[in-house]
């Protein structure tokens, strides 16, 4: 268990096991996270300790401010800010791993999908796979 500050407030959350299925689709996804009811925030131990805060912050920021799931501008917006907050010394490694994160979340969600989920998931990893593209 760890606290994330959000707008102010630490908010508590919780480290799962990697083969942790979620549990609205069954799937197995090692990087997950996630908000369920109630304010229970939760990350998976294979996210490393050094990124974790970024990935909660922007999770926060998507339940609490957005409702749960983001339109594609807001998701570019988050993803902005999201970079804005990862120190210098972490850019590239975290940029490769939230692009193979997104990437793999795709994959699993299937990108025939056209939920605004997955639109925004598309956004998400376009704005990623550019920084990527930057910063080598």
């Amino acid at each position: 268990m760890g606290t994330v500050a959000f707008h102010d407030t630490d908010i508590s959350y919780y480290v799962t096991a990697k083969d942790m299925p979620m549990r609205e689709h069954q799937i197995n996804f090692e990087a997950h996270l996630g908000y369920w009811g109630h304010g229970l925030l939760f990350i998976s131990e294979a996210v490393p300790k050094h990124f974790r805060q970024y990935l909660l912050w922007q999770k926060l920021r998507e339940q609490l401010d957005f409702g749960g799931v983001m339109k594609q501008d807001e998701s570019l917006l988050v993803a902005k800010e999201e970079l804005m907050r990862v120190p210098t010394d972490l850019t590239h490694s975290y940029i490769l791993f939230r692009t193979e994160q997104l990437r793999r979340l795709l994959e699993l969600y299937g990108q025939e999908d056209e939920s605004i989920f997955t639109a925004s998931l598309t956004q998400s990893l376009c704005f990623w796979e550019k920084q990527c593209e930057e910063n080598i």
